[in-house]
């Protein structure tokens, strides 16, 4: 459980149940973003329970769902690590998944795969969102990310599991608001926005605003959505 208040179970629940993002990714758009959700909220659950193979492992197998979603796996890094060696073995428990999603198409399909998602183009899927012109562009996502994961650091000895969902959250505001996505990516924040909802009402109603200035970026933008909310 991740919830001992009543009150909290009640906010993740409406939360849950009302998501405009969710419902929009999943009943409106009919994306299968539910799959992906589902093993982060799996992860989430050992992370709460400090069974940390099993949560980086389930994680894992939702960034080979997703790929953007390794975004977010070196929160769970970090919030795991004890030592050096530690960072090292989490990391690729966690990209293991993927690869062999990547491995296994290759062999089935015959199509490698490998060179388009950690390639060149991967970077340029992030880099999209820039100030600037020419040589003096900066990556709006290359400078915010760097900065959340720093900060996120520097909480390293007074590390919470409520802090590690925290800044996880913030990681994925950074994502929507520097990067192009496609709009039932917007679902993706969903088990680590109930959690941090419930945690913390105050971001209910900034929630509420962001979902309308979504809509109506999404009845302007037909296929991809850029930049911020």
């Amino acid at each position: 459980k991740f919830f001992v208040d009543q009150r909290q179970r009640f906010i993740a629940l409406l939360i849950w149940a009302f998501n405009p993002f969710l419902l929009y990714a999943v009943y409106v758009y009919g994306r299968y973003e539910i799959f992906a959700i589902l093993f982060s909220f799996i992860a989430l659950y050992f992370a709460k329970k400090q069974r940390v193979f099993l949560s980086v492992i389930f994680f894992g197998i939702a960034i080979s769902l997703r790929m953007p979603l390794v975004i977010i796996l070196p929160f769970f890094v970090i919030y795991f690590a004890k030592n050096y060696w530690d960072y090292i073995k989490y990391t690729l428990i966690g990209v293991i998944p993927y690869l062999l999603v990547l491995q296994s198409f290759k062999l089935f399909s015959g199509h490698d795969l490998v060179a388009s998602r950690v390639g060149l183009g991967f970077i340029d899927y992030f880099a999209k969102g820039i100030i600037g012109t020419g040589p003096k562009a900066i990556s709006l996502f290359f400078l915010l990310y760097p900065l959340t994961i720093y900060y996120f650091y520097q909480e390293k000895l007074r590390m919470t599991f409520r802090k590690m969902v925290n800044y996880s959250t913030i990681g994925f505001l950074v994502f929507y608001m520097t990067c192009f996505f496609h709009q039932h990516y917007i679902a993706w924040i969903t088990p680590f926005l109930i959690i941090a909802g419930a945690y913390n009402r105050k971001i209910i109603l900034p929630l509420i605003a962001a979902s309308i200035a979504f809509f109506v970026y999404v009845d302007i933008q037909s296929n991809t959505i850029p930049t911020s909310l």
